[in-house]
């Protein structure tokens, strides 16, 4: 705006004065709020000073729309003089002076036509008035003459809108003309009369006007800034950026100004009430009740689960305050785990902390200290002090070996036997005395903990435990329901509740007014009533002699409550920042070693936020920690930083963690992560982001693993190197990691997972031929074959072959061999498959090293093994196969990963539904389905649910069993999979037919058919011809049936599937003995018997042995 004045000048001839406006900061904007006194001030002679106002008074006229859009004769607007809150919008025009200078005057004029009637029409569609057309800018008014509740919100909307609408105009040229917008909130006096065209200036009297057009001059081509009051009354609806605090004409303090960048989608979220005022509990004496009975149920021996739920303040942590007092009259035994928001991905995180209070660590313990206290509670409860005491020493980190020995399980069994001993430990406690169990903030749960919480659930009914789970109504519990679990949701206050709660913390201080208005501003919420209340008290304004208060400026959100609180603080207020950002809890430690001030001004400060009720003080001394009073009041403290200020103290931080704690890195690397990317320095939050990524993997804690793993990669972008190829390098190696947690989490044919190693495809640079880009193309072939794309199959199972036999590798060749068996299989061709699972598992014996459980989702000599379990039962070598089959579950079992075992599990329901063993596959897979459910694998919860399903068809219970097979398809489907679809096609036929459902079955047919011929998956081809053939045969067509029986046998033989041309050849028993072709049955009978292990016990084989016997006794007779 500083050349646009200039220029204005010298096109008058009064250049001389460019520099004294320009430092008074005087643009046109701001001219029609000139007076001569200020520009005698200025130091302007008189004669300019006359020129200048009757210039840009005779300008308004000329640019303004006659009347300001009112019709010749309209009636006046006539007012009496009154007090309003107003919201002020000041649109400029960029560049209007350059244009004055590049237009021709008529075409000037129709351009600033177009410019106003853009912004008019935005100002009136949000219920706006244009109040005056000053040159190049618009001057208009919310709230007056029609007051709106939500006239700030329109305001804004209106001038985003503007925005938009100005840079639609377009020159001759094609250029686009820009506008910025100033907007401010504030008291004024609205004049006694508005004129014809409302262009008195004078009509509104106050700084708010002022203040807008000033505003505006801050603002850049395109952006809408705010004054401090109008971010009050619209920061729930508009996103806004700090833009600093600015000098301005006419304002003796900076003042603060705030653009916006766009609307909010959902509101913010905030912390449940902690540790509220000991007044009485009010309004929820029916709920304490409720909880109290349930302690009684507890006490009587019935566990009880409550499920608190409620809104952020409303009261869940004050109820369960008074659910202790209560409880505190009685024996019993209280246990809290506490979630957090900045550990929703560190497994284990309140049970971590639950344990290092109750065995009552301090900062001068070491590790054998620790490990000597939690001894010492373990004996208190444990039934295997032996066994649990190295388990929890690992979950504390602390040093066990030497002691104990170390842990030899797999990281899966590890947690399985962890999570089982902290199960024990409550149910011990509750042998000794009732436990009130509060689970609390679950909303922020990490996913181990949530299993750990089910688990506690499931197995605490028949003990003396009540546990309180408190969230947020967002968060959804998926527990099963239970007549030992109830749910309880608090709700607001109303008014009479609110005021009680008002008076029980000023008494009489305060009229009655202003109760009633705290009460309306806070809408029934407990702390946002405490809050608002404590900062009314708190401003000093109360008068002593009447009992009343004076004028007491009503924040206009908790935020500004909070804000003016924390401002209170004077000096303390730093502190209340640093510990903010080092978290919910802080100690004096830390806080020490990240501020700059003396220990006596940081001791004074400590003790004023602990008189004031900001937080509360555990501890004494060096030893205390401090603990925010409410999040909210932690999170209005970190808002209030400038970013540049945030950055800084999250580096101090982070850096303060590792010089104080060494073994951090590897203890919480994600704590870690998060200050070092709060900081902004993104190299060192990416390398941390990897390690806690690669810590929950090797844990199996997937759905942890995957958060981590994402951070790191989002934040690449960022990464300081300005090389591409270092760059693409990282990713690389991330994405490879983050594929086997997706695998796990999402199934083998998700999308995600295609993408993430379709993306580490494209970035693999140079590392084509490492293991790592084998595993990475190992996990597309995974992805594809799952998905049933046989052809592509083969394609990445030759590519996996060549690369490994580059690198020369057996455990390679083991996962290429067992990819390209595995498309062999699937294909229909038993007998080249067999040959080459036979390869990769021999191959993997000669490989004498581990596999690498964070680069590979399986143990490829235990995959060939399962595959080898199908295809031996498939060629009839029955016993073989399940040999196999038995033999990987157990070998799966022992490495303990959960993919793993449900990987073998399901393969070898394969074989036993080959083999008709119904009974044995519903036992199975209905524990799989389980495991897998827990577990959260959804591909094979799915499998096991429609194995399950055909079971149950055969088990005389063929609807239901149908029900569960589609479900179970359909779930399959879900993940991304489409591998085995004409296989379970074809069981959904025979289903179907067994149910007598023939039409749903002739259906099914066909979609197997159709499967089969999309992709080339002909595993099961021959079993799809014999049940056509089934399906002929009962609607009469005997002829028919015999051609799809011989098909089958002919499909079977060529593929070398012995077991399925038994299968056809005892359906095509039936026609010819119907046709008493008896001896021809009985030799093709005995033909096919010859293939397989007639002498084994499986169901099938022992059903084909009967017939054949029967065959020849009934020849005989």
């Amino acid at each position: 705006m500083s050349d646009d004045i200039r220029q204005w000048l010298a096109d008058l001839g009064l250049e001389r004065y460019a520099d004294v406006f320009v430092e008074n900061e005087v643009d046109q904007a701001s001219l029609p709020y000139i007076s001569d006194d200020d520009l005698k001030e200025m130091g302007v002679a008189l004669g300019a000073r006359r020129r200048l106002l009757g210039l840009a008074r005779s300008q308004n006229d000329a640019t303004s729309p006659e009347n300001n859009g009112m019709e010749d004769g309209q009636e006046r607007r006539s007012t009496v003089a009154e007090r309003r809150q107003l919201t002020v919008m000041f649109c400029d025009l960029v560049g209007s002076t350059a244009l004055s200078r590049q237009l021709d005057p008529e075409d000037l004029r129709d351009v600033m036509r177009r410019y106003q009637d853009a912004v008019a029409g935005a100002v009136s569609r949000y219920g706006g008035h244009v109040a005056k057309y000053l040159g190049d800018g618009v001057l208009a008014y919310f709230g007056w003459p029609q007051a709106y509740e939500d006239q700030a919100e329109r305001s804004v909307r209106a001038g985003l809108d503007a925005i938009a609408a100005v840079a639609a105009v377009r020159l001759a040229d094609n250029v686009a003309l820009a506008a910025r917008v100033g907007i401010a909130t504030g008291q004024v006096v609205v004049g006694d009369l508005v004129g014809e065209s409302g262009r008195d200036t004078e009509a509104v009297t106050g700084e708010t006007p002022n203040l807008a057009a000033r505003l505006q001059g801050v603002a850049e081509p395109g952006q809408v800034v705010i004054s401090e009051t109008t971010l009050h009354l619209v920061r729930q609806a508009f996103a806004v950026d700090d833009l600093g605090r600015h000098e301005m004409k006419g304002f003796d303090d900076t003042v603060q100004a705030w653009t916006i960048t766009g609307e909010v989608t959902a509101e913010s979220r905030f912390d449940a009430a902690r540790g509220a005022v000991l007044t009485d509990i009010v309004g929820r004496e029916a709920e304490l009740q409720m909880l109290f009975e349930r302690w009684l149920s507890v006490e009587a021996g019935d566990g009880q689960v409550v499920l608190l739920s409620g809104e952020a303040g409303i009261g869940k942590s004050r109820l369960l305050q008074d659910l202790r007092d209560r409880v505190s009259e009685h024996v019993h035994v209280r246990v809290r785990y506490q979630c957090s928001p900045y550990h929703t991905n560190s497994a284990l995180h309140p049970t971590i902390q639950h344990w290092a209070r109750a065995a009552g660590f301090t900062p001068d313990d070491d590790g054998a200290g620790k490990l000597d206290k939690l001894e010492a509670l373990l004996a208190e409860t444990t039934d295997d002090f032996k066994g649990d005491a190295p388990l929890f020493a690992n979950l504390l980190s602390l040093p066990f070996q030497e002691r104990h020995g170390g842990l030899t399980q797999s990281p899966q069994e590890i947690k399985e036997r962890l999570l089982n001993a902290q199960v024990s430990h409550v149910l011990n406690l509750a042998k000794l005395s009732p436990v009130l169990f509060l689970f609390e903030d679950v909303h922020w749960i990490d996913p181990t903990s949530l299993e750990l919480l089910k688990l506690i659930i499931e197995r605490l009914r028949n003990a003396r435990v009540l546990l309180v789970i408190t969230h947020r109504p967002d968060w959804q519990p998926n527990f099963a329901d239970s007549d030992h679990m109830t749910t309880l949701e608090l709700r607001r206050l109303g008014k009479a509740q609110g005021a009680e709660i008002v008076r029980a913390i000023v008494g009489d201080k305060i009229s009655d007014d202003v109760v009633n208005r705290i009460v309306e501003r806070t809408d029934g919420v407990p702390l946002y009533i405490e809050e608002l209340t404590r900062a009314v008290l708190g401003a000093n304004e109360m008068d002593a002699t009447n009992g009343t208060s004076g004028p007491i400026n009503i924040p206009e959100s908790l935020q500004d409550s909070l804000m003016e609180r924390l401002d209170q603080l004077g000096d303390a207020k730093e502190v209340a920042q640093v510990g903010s950002a080092i978290g919910r809890e802080f100690s004096y430690q830390m806080t020490a070693a990240v501020i700059p001030q003396s220990e006596q001004f940081l001791q004074e400060s400590l003790l004023k936020l602990a008189e004031s009720g900001v937080v509360f003080e555990r501890g004494v001394g060096r030893e205390a920690r401090y603990v925010f009073r409410h999040a909210l009041v932690q999170e209005a403290a970190h808002g209030s930083m400038l970013i540049s200020r945030r950055r800084s103290l999250h580096l101090a931080i982070a850096q303060a963690l590792v010089s104080l704690f060494p073994d951090m890195e590897t203890l919480q690397p994600e704590l870690l992560a998060r200050h070092y990317d709060l900081a902004e320095h993104y190299d060192e939050a990416i390398k941390y982001f990897e390690l806690a990524g690669r810590k929950a993997s090797a844990a199996s804690a997937n759905a942890e693993a995957i958060a981590h793993f994402q951070y790191a990669i989002d934040r690449l972008p960022d990464l300081s190197v300005a090389d591409d190829n270092t760059r693409q390098k990282i990713e690389f190696g991330l994405r490879a990691a983050l594929g086997v947690p997706l695998i796990a989490l999402k199934g083998y044919a998700s999308k995600d997972v295609e993408d993430n190693y379709l993306r580490a495809q494209s970035v693999a640079g140079d590392e084509i031929k490492t293991e790592t880009y084998f595993a990475v193309l190992r996990g597309l072939w995974n992805c594809y074959f799952d998905r049933g794309d046989i052809p592509r199959g083969h394609e990445l199972s030759a590519a996996l072959l060549s690369l490994a036999q580059e690198l020369d590798n057996d455990l390679l060749l083991s996962f290429s061999y067992r990819a390209v068996g595995s498309v062999h299989m699937m294909s229909g061709n038993i007998t080249q498959a067999d040959i080459t699972l036979e390869s990769g598992f021999a191959a993997r014996q000669r490989w004498q090293g581990d596999v690498n459980p964070q680069a590979y989702s399986e143990d490829p000599g235990l995959a060939c093994a399962y595959y080898l379990g199908c295809t031996r039962t498939a060629k009839g070598q029955v016993d073989a196969g399940l040999g196999y089959a038995d033999t990987a579950l157990t070998s799966a079992r022992e490495m303990g990963r959960p993919i793993g075992i449900a990987f073998a599990e399901a393969m070898r329901a394969i074989a036993l539904a080959w083999l008709n063993e119904y009974e044995e596959l519903q036992s199975s897979t209905s524990a799989l389905e389980a495991y897998c459910t827990e577990h959260q694998l959804v591909f094979w919860t799915a499998w096991a649910r429609f194995m399950r399903g055909w079971s149950m068809v055969h088990l005389s219970a063929a609807d239901k069993g149908i029900v569960l097979m589609r479900e179970g398809m359909a779930q399959w489907l879900a993940t991304g999979a489409a591998l085995h679809i004409p296989t379970q096609e074809a069981m959904i036929m025979e289903a179907c037919l067994t149910a007598g459902r023939n039409g749903e079955a002739a259906q099914a047919g066909e979609n197997a058919l159709r499967a089969c011929g999309l992709n080339g998956e002909n595993l099961f081809l021959s079993e799809i011809l014999r049940l056509q053939g089934v399906s002929a045969h009962r609607a009469g067509d005997a002829d028919g049936a015999m051609i799809h029986f011989q098909s089958a046998i002919d499909e079977a033989a060529k593929n070398g599937a012995g077991l399925f041309e038994l299968r056809a050849m005892m359906s095509l028993v039936d026609v010819l003995q119907e046709r008493n072709q008896h001896k021809q049955a009985a030799e093709g009978l005995a033909r096919c018997l010859a293939k397989v292990d007639r002498d084994s016990n499986a169901a099938f084989i022992v059903a084909a042995r009967k017939l054949y016997a029967a065959m020849n006794d009934g020849q005989a007779g």
